[in-house]
């Protein structure tokens, strides 16, 4: 059965209804019983009992030009995470897993560049671009350029 965690996925409520196409033929997921939320431009889908805290169609909505935020809790065996897909104003995608480790600094690596403010300032930089996403404004706009670079030239990720 594995490690299962809940999930909770969200898109923009525009395309919610093409994101619920890929969704409805899952008889592998469980939902909650509330399993859709509506909250302003943004749709949060959650689903419960899900292994290892991936979603497998993720690449199809990626491939089909919908932004989202994936965002799973502990399981037994993994902490908590978010897989976040977005486009660039030139079409392309960029999909960034990130976990709570990832976005940690131990302790100790601060503290052997407390007397070097140059370089703590750009470790915590470093960090903080490594962990940023883009945000969700013209998401919509720039997923369609992306299925439109893809047409012109399929063989680009």
């Amino acid at each position: 059965m594995g490690d299962r965690t809940t999930v909770t996925l969200t898109v923009l409520t525009s395309q919610s209804k093409k994101v619920k196409e890929f969704i409805k033929d899952r008889h592998d997921i469980e939902r909650h019983p509330n399993d859709q939320l509506i909250i302003g431009e943004h749709t949060h889908f959650h689903f419960a009992e899900v292994g290892g805290g991936e979603l497998d169609f993720l690449p199809s909505l990626h491939a089909a030009g919908i932004a989202y935020e994936s965002a799973w809790d502990n399981g037994q065996e993994f902490g908590p995470g978010i897989e976040v897909c977005r486009f660039t104003s030139a079409g392309e995608a960029i999909v960034k897993s990130i976990t709570g480790s990832d976005e940690a600094i131990l302790l100790t690596q601060l503290v052997c560049l407390l007397d070097k403010p140059d370089q703590l300032r750009k470790l915590i930089t470093n960090r903080v671009n490594e962990n940023d996403y883009l945000p969700w404004e013209n998401q919509e706009e720039y997923g369609k350029l992306y299925l439109v670079n893809q047409l012109i030239n399929p063989s680009q990720p």
